[in-house]
Formats: structure tokens, sequence, C-alpha cells
């Protein structure tokens, strides 16, 4: 995808490449936070080090063994900075309105989601949000580090004038993250014994609704959204989280168990219980088993 001088790779659009004439061929990787240049890129992508890379793409160019890439090296500021994105992020979150009563509160509606107070007082709406090179009205949605509560980043997510998700071509909403996603979430309620941790808000929300929206003693179970399967193991254990249910999508790829083991995993080499959920049928997740509204993939 071609967006506001970028391209823009990957099911989730988390590899940027630069257009720009300053910055042509610089890349950031926004799951790992990684990026440079051509050699640095090889490197990433295929696991290999320096003179592994150069080999690759002496063979890929057929250019001589001493071949060097003129973009081996890029300027630090080529890379989007950490405190900027984040400052962007809270920029855009505090231009925004109070979600209730909005398209934001629609789109969820919509979904035939539960909208509680604890996210009432999270959501905000921007009725000419900048999306992807496009201002569209948006619901926008904070993510937050989940010690000092911080806002780090935001989600948008591109609305029609019926509530209704933007779509692409290819079928997937219009939606965007800004700042730093890695190791923040979407709270729906502060961090409690028990906790749930799943990919997406809409999948935090359908959960509201299950047999696992409760903890064992039947008060509601605090549920974050992390964004994305690769993002739930970037989530540290926070203090005072005895027990944490990671609920994965069952892609065909299975990319999202993947991504709520290495998270399981995480959690418990740190002591806690951690236990691993997903929807019986391959293919779906837990908004399409436990929301009654629109198809929101």
């Amino acid at each position: 995808m071609i967006a506001a001088g970028e391209l823009r790779f990957r099911p989730n659009l988390s590899l940027s490449v630069s257009l720009k004439p300053k910055t042509f061929g610089a890349w950031y990787d926004f799951t790992s936070q990684k990026g440079g240049g051509v050699l640095e890129f090889v490197m990433h992508e295929l696991g290999r080090d320096r003179n592994g890379a150069l080999d690759w793409l002496a063979q890929e160019l057929r250019q001589p063994r001493d071949f060097e890439p003129r973009c081996m090296v890029i300027d630090e500021k080529a890379a989007p900075d950490h405190d900027e994105r984040i400052r962007r992020a809270r920029e855009a979150y505090m231009r925004a309105r109070q979600g209730g009563g909005t398209l934001a509160e629609t789109y969820l509606r919509k979904r035939g989601l539960p909208v509680p107070d604890c996210l009432l007082s999270e959501l905000r709406f921007d009725p000419q949000c900048y999306v992807a090179g496009g201002k569209h009205p948006a619901l926008l949605m904070p993510f937050r580090d989940p010690v000092s509560l911080e806002i780090r980043a935001v989600q948008r997510i591109a609305l029609n004038s019926d509530g209704s998700a933007v779509r692409l071509s290819n079928g997937h909403k219009l939606k965007r993250s800004l700042g730093v996603v890695a190791g923040s979430a979407m709270m729906i309620g502060r961090a409690a014994p028990e906790l749930l941790l799943c990919e997406g808000l809409e999948t935090g929300l359908a959960l509201l609704n299950s047999p696992y929206g409760r903890a064992r003693d039947g008060t509601p179970r605090p549920i974050w959204a992390a964004s994305g399967a690769g993002f739930l193991g970037k989530i540290a254990p926070v203090n005072g989280v005895a027990c944490v249910i990671l609920a994965a999508d069952n892609d065909i790829s299975r990319t999202g168990w993947i991504g709520a083991d290495a998270a399981r995993r995480v959690w418990l080499r740190a002591g806690r219980e951690a236990y691993l959920i997903e929807p019986p049928t391959p293919g779906t997740d837990f908004a399409d088993l436990f929301s009654s509204g629109e198809p929101g993939r």
C-alpha cells in the first residue's frame, strides 16, 4: 500500500519503507521497532549477519562480492523518533472529543458489542482524523503503559457516515496505530488479580459478554487488547496480576496461537498462572463468536 510518502507491507501494514527523497529506501518495522537501510533490512528479514547479507545482495543483484549497497547506513533521523511518535499520538487523542453518542459508539453498537462506562471514559471520536493519507471520521482508542497508565499510542479506525468501518480494497478495515504500541495495551478496565489479554479492541469487548468476562469470584475481569498477536508477548507481567488468560484468534495461519503462546510463556516465567483459549472455528476470533452485529474483519 502507498500512503503519505511511504510503502506499507504485511497484512497489518507494520513494515514501512520511505519514498521521500531524503530518506528513500529507509525502512522501519513497527512490530520489532527496528529500522535502517538496505543492508540492515536484509539482515533483519533473512536473519543473516552482515557478511551473509552482503553475499545475498551480491547474488541477487549480480554484483561483485565487494559490492556495498548505497543505503547501507541510514541516519537515525530517517526512522521515526520514539518520543515524537508518542507525542503525536497524545496530540491526536487530546484533539478528539468524548466518544459517547458519536459514530465511534455507533460503530461498536452496530457490531453488537457492549459499551461499558470504563470504555466510554477512554473512547474518543474525531470527525476529521488523518488516517493513511486522508481525513475520515474515526474512532480513537488509547494504548496505555501498563504501569504508569500514560498514553503511548492510539488506534484509529476510519468510519463511514453510518458508523460502519471504511473498508480497503481487500476487505480489511482502514485502521492505523500511531505512537509506540509495543508493550502497551488498550484497556477495558485496570489491572486486577485476574487479567485477560487479547489481540483487538472488538475481541476484548465481545469477551465481556462471554463466560471469560468474569473472574473466579464473579467480578468483571479486566480485558486488555494488544493490537495483534505479535504484541501480546511484549506486555510485561504487571504487579498485582496473579493469573492471565491469553485469548488467541483462531487464524488459519496459526499466527494468533503462536503469539498468544509466546505471551503465555512470558507470564509463566514470571511465576504467574497463564492459560490460552481460542474459538473453536478456524478463521474466526472471539468477536465473531460472542458479538451479534456486523462482521469485523
